[in-house]
């Protein structure tokens, strides 16, 4: 397993009711994608097994979970922002939705 010590790891989330779409991004590259069960204690527990003694930092698309996912990773240790999703860049090829792509575009924003 990699090394991330002294490193920020950005993870992209994409939240849905039951699921979350995952995204980590370290020194612009791409480290791993992943589909969860949408539940923030698994996503904290995810975050530090495969990332150990990276500083995180994910954010996730406001919308319909509110603060709650967002107050659970902060007390987790995790930092994490929400965003507006006017602000998440759109590109003109990419007009299909999809949950892998778009919680790609919020690490890789970060």
């Amino acid at each position: 397993m990699r090394d991330y010590t002294g490193q920020t790891v950005y993870i992209g989330i994409d939240v849905h009711k039951k699921t979350y779409s995952v995204t980590a991004v370290c020194d612009r590259q791409i480290v791993k994608k992943d589909r969860l069960q949408a539940d923030p204690q698994l996503l904290g527990g995810y975050c530090k097994k495969n990332f150990q003694g990276a500083e995180i930092v994910s954010a996730y698309e406001a919308g319909f979970c509110g603060f709650a996912l967002h107050r659970k990773l902060e007390d987790l240790g995790i930092v994490n922002r929400i965003v507006h999703p006017a602000g998440i860049e759109v590109m003109v090829r990419e007009r299909v939705k999809n949950d892998r792509r778009d919680s790609e575009k919020i690490a890789t924003q970060l």
